[in-house]
């Protein structure tokens, strides 16, 4: 599965211990993590510089100090707003947090985070305990001193604890929350399509009836669950396929916009540029010249 998939499923380097920690620095200002989602929940904390988190195409600008949480299954992506940025994204699986047996709290709670039953405010600013325990839980991961892990959990609870008590947005009906999650199917299976069959025309109208929709239904949902046009989207896909090929293989640029589905040579090498800032020709002598050095 391409970068361009909207969906995303995190890599999380212990399945016995299902939260991963990271340090971003961003270099310079622009898009950094493109548009996706996943199932886990997220919390961004910003330690320097300033980033902002389109959620389900709000926008929230973080500075220093500030956390952005992304709920499950909530579409985002996230822009570095001034150069040098760093911050930190703890994401972690509901089984983090589920009991082996389950009990109360999972039904009361966990289980309606995991589901978005429950969806939380996304921008925490101006809380000194919610910082205090985020920057404690990126200290014990980091240190990775004795019994790290059950200081983890035990702190990743009092955040929920923290938000379930002052940053509880909203808590969806079952009828609500049923109709997000088969839209996020719908979608995942038109994106995998795509993937799977980008080389081929791929027209609005084919797909349109592959899904059983109309055509302007499926460009307007499309829009509105990623906030990019279905044909941008195709065309990305293309271009990122088109970037492997001229990195590995001998095949002429024109070959290539062929193989990925573009039917015109120069329409693919004006496409690449705009989305790479490079034509595909100067991108292939880049990486030749690169692999000479080493």
């Amino acid at each position: 599965m391409s970068d361009q998939m909207l969906y995303e499923k995190p890599t999380i380097p212990d399945i016995n211990f299902p939260i991963a920690i990271r340090a971003q620095q961003t270099v310079k200002r622009g898009l950094f993590r493109p548009s996706h989602w996943h199932e886990h929940v997220e919390i961004l904390f910003v330690t320097k510089g300033s980033i902002i988190v389109e959620c389900n195409l709000d926008p929230i600008y973080a500075f220093e100090n500030d956390i952005v949480v992304v709920n499950s299954n909530e579409m985002h992506k996230i822009t570095n707003n001034i150069d040098g940025t760093l911050y930190y994204a703890i994401i972690f699986d509901s089984k983090f947090v589920l009991s082996s047996v389950l009990d109360s709290c999972d039904v009361k709670y966990i289980n309606p985070i995991s589901k978005n039953d429950i969806v939380f405010m996304n921008k925490v600013t101006g809380d000194a305990e919610m910082v205090s325990v985020v920057k404690k839980v990126i200290l014990e991961y980091e240190n990775k001193g004795t019994y790290f892990e059950l200081a983890i959990k035990s702190y990743i609870y009092w955040l929920l604890v923290l938000l379930l008590r002052n940053y509880t947005e909203t808590e969806m009906s079952e009828k609500v929350c049923r109709y997000r999650s088969t839209n996020l199917n719908k979608l995942n299976k038109l994106l995998i399509y795509i993937e799977e069959n980008y080389e081929h025309p791929l027209t609005t109208e084919d797909l349109a009836q592959t899904f059983n929709t109309s055509c302007s239904n499926l460009q307007h949902s499309f829009k509105k669950s990623t906030g990019r046009t279905l044909r941008d989207y195709i065309n990305s896909v293309r271009i990122y396929n088109a970037n492997q090929l001229i990195k590995n293989s001998d095949m002429s640029i024109t070959e290539i916009a062929l193989s990925v589905g573009f039917q015109d040579g120069n329409y693919f090498s004006r496409l690449y540029k705009k989305h790479k800032g490079i034509s595909p020709s100067s991108y292939r002598k880049k990486v030749q010249a690169s692999s000479h050095k080493t």
